[in-house]
């Protein structure tokens, strides 16, 4: 379904994909329906990961990073997700917005005008996604009612944001 329906439904448009991901989530809540969720993912993956992109390196032999991919379990957690994929992940969703950025959209601080979706429609995107991203890792800690497990997530998200870095 994905390998079919994914160009034409959801790879052009931000809202069918958060859509989607929110579907997603629904699925995997479901104990029944989980495995299908973590196949759901790993097929968008495919999708939003530019198959094409070489990574360069001064002295290095150009090459695409393995990719790790999770096993399918009943739950899906952050917890079950290798950091540096994750990682990977979403900085290929946040490349493809900071590339249409345009220089214009800097100027006179536009994004913070009445008019901002005008002067610098790029930049309140990503604006909107670092926003969506603080939102997600404040949930991800937040559903955990256990503490000794919301210390683990925590954990897991601050070795995210380290290979983000890197």
């Amino acid at each position: 379904w994905v390998a079919e329906y994914f160009p034409s439904d959801f790879a052009t448009s931000d809202e069918a994909l958060y859509l989607l991901a929110h579907f997603t989530h629904f699925i995997e809540s479901n104990p029944k329906s989980a495995p299908y969720a973590t196949l759901l993912l790993c097929g968008i993956g495919q999708h939003v990961a530019p198959q094409d992109e070489i990574l360069k390196g001064p002295g290095k032999k150009n090459k695409i990073p393995k990719p790790h991919l999770p096993k399918v379990s009943a739950t899906m957690k952050l917890v079950n997700f290798n950091p540096t994929e994750v990682a990977r992940q979403l900085a290929l969703v946040e490349k493809s917005i900071f590339d249409r950025i345009s220089p214009g959209e800097y100027a006179h601080q536009g994004w913070t005008r009445p008019d901002k979706l005008d002067r610098a429609p790029n930049i309140v995107a990503m604006i909107e996604r670092f926003n969506r991203i603080c939102n997600w890792t404040a949930s991800e800690i937040l559903r955990e009612p256990n503490l000794k497990e919301r210390a683990v997530i925590l954990h897991r998200l601050i070795i995210i944001a380290e290979e983000s870095r890197a």
